[in-house]
């Protein structure tokens, strides 16, 4: 599964916006020798070159924020953040918790007894491996540094971290009892809220309410914005469920909800208007007409994994910020430049 949720993975770390992924090697230093360990986190390591990562994002992430509040980048550590808590103080607190949600997934992978295997530690250096000889390791720097990724050791740890998240999706989905805990998490289907608001829309309608209204209020088919009074179509020139719905109701009649490749359509049949035909009508042929309610389906619609996924990373999330998840208070030593 690994290789295939790869970019799903990705795709929704960036949509939560958080820092999962952040350790790295010392560039001197041999992966299998990870240098001092300053800390302690969810009883894993966290060695002096990962925790100089996790400052300088913090100070990246803490010096956005004071922009967006305050005007400026340039932030000076001793002065105060927020009342009796100094920039230094925000930055390393900051740092920890950046730590303590990465060092999660490798303390809940230590737990249930997974690790990585020989062959994904092969297929990172040979990614890798790849990718210096099409870009050049100078190349391969300056695209990395473009993504704020530091360096090639910083890419292995985050190729790292990332298969042994895809690990725990794998654990946690191979049960209902596993997934249990992050099943409050998991995101409604974005087709299944359309269709209930199509349904509200529908029972409107059936009351009653000004249809014209609803298809200017609601839908979403720019074409109505220029065909208020509906469209009058030969056969084939609609979607096939929208022609076939429209020709079973009678003049006036609204149909049930009618799905298609663009959406839900809501449609009340009306009467034609023989100077405003779309498409060429064979010989005694039905001309139909219909104006209608369309909301429309997103471009993307996630399948039920990429909620699920989306689901453990908040729960995790979750468990750090509400302390469910416990971290020590680290790092305070670390220099901040």
């Amino acid at each position: 599964m690994k290789k295939i949720v790869k970019k799903m993975i990705f795709t929704a770390f960036a949509t939560l916006g958080a820092v999962f992924f952040t350790a790295c090697a010392n560039e001197d230093t041999e992966w299998t020798s990870r240098g001092v360990a300053v800390a302690t986190l969810n009883g894993v390591n966290i060695y002096e070159h990962e925790a100089a990562v996790f400052i300088r994002q913090a100070k990246e992430f803490l010096a956005w924020d004071h922009l967006a509040i305050h005007g400026a980048f340039e932030i000076d550590f001793e002065n105060e953040y927020a009342p009796g808590v100094t920039f230094g103080d925000a930055v390393r607190e900051q740092a920890v918790r950046f730590a303590a949600t990465t060092t999660v997934f490798e303390a809940m992978a230590a737990d249930l007894g997974i690790a990585l295997t020989d062959d994904d530690l092969e297929w990172i250096e040979n990614n890798i491996d790849l990718l210096i000889r099409d870009m050049g390791a100078q190349g391969l720097e300056d695209a990395l540094s473009r993504d704020r990724i530091y360096g090639v050791n910083h890419l292995r740890s985050l190729h790292q971290n990332q298969i042994i998240f895809e690990y725990l999706v794998d654990y946690f989905l191979a049960s209902e009892e596993a997934f249990a805990r992050f099943e409050e998490y998991v995101p409604p289907n974005p087709t299944d809220e359309i269709i209930e608001r199509a349904e509200q829309l529908l029972q409107r309608a059936r009351a009653g309410e000004d249809f014209s209204y609803l298809v200017a209020t609601y839908g979403q088919d720019p074409g109505m914005v220029s065909s208020p009074q509906g469209y009058t179509f030969a056969s084939g020139v609609m979607v096939h469920s929208f022609e076939e719905a429209t020709r079973e109701l009678e003049i006036g009649e609204i149909s049930d909800l009618v799905p298609s490749s663009f959406g839900v359509h809501i449609i009340k049949r009306v009467e034609p208007n023989p100077d405003e035909v779309m498409g060429v009508p064979g010989e005694d042929e039905e001309i139909l007409a219909a104006k209608h309610i369309l909301l429309s389906f997103p471009e993307h619609i996630p399948t039920l994994m990429d909620r699920q996924v989306e689901a453990i990373l908040i729960g995790i999330d979750n468990m750090v910020a509400g302390g469910e998840i416990n971290f020590l208070p680290a790092l305070e030593n670390l220099h901040l430049d």
